[in-house]
């Protein structure tokens, strides 16, 4: 059995837990076609909006990173305004870090006036 048919297995398995290999809590969305529990999603969300905070606005700008950063940048606004207005039972903690992704996601789309428009 190839590599891409068993990931394809062990996600159908998973399906509707996190992606997370030691998580096994239920998933509530998904980022880049993989499901999270609202822990997990928040991390990504962290991991990937320090990337590309790492990157020169430049390097951002270019045609593949443009395309691929706008639609994580709408996704990730997209899906946590969704957990927000769920009725996931959120801590404030996890309110206050999903409030910061939203500004985040914000702040790094109004970079460079605007280009992810």
């Amino acid at each position: 059995m190839n590599q891409a048919v068993a990931q394809s297995l062990i996600s159908m398995a998973r399906s509707g837990h996190c992606a997370e290999a030691s998580c096994g809590q239920a998933a509530v969305t998904s980022l880049e076609a993989e499901e999270f529990c609202i822990s997990h999603f928040i991390k990504q969300c962290y991991q990937r909006l320090d990337q590309y905070d790492r990157q020169p606005l430049e390097v951002r700008l270019r045609n593949g990173h443009h395309d691929s950063l706008k639609h994580f940048l709408i996704e990730c606004s997209n899906k946590t305004v969704d957990i927000c207005l769920g009725k996931q039972d959120l801590d404030n903690l996890q309110r206050a870090r999903l409030f910061d992704i939203l500004l985040r996601t914000h702040e790094i789309a109004s970079q460079g006036n605007g280009y992810c428009q």
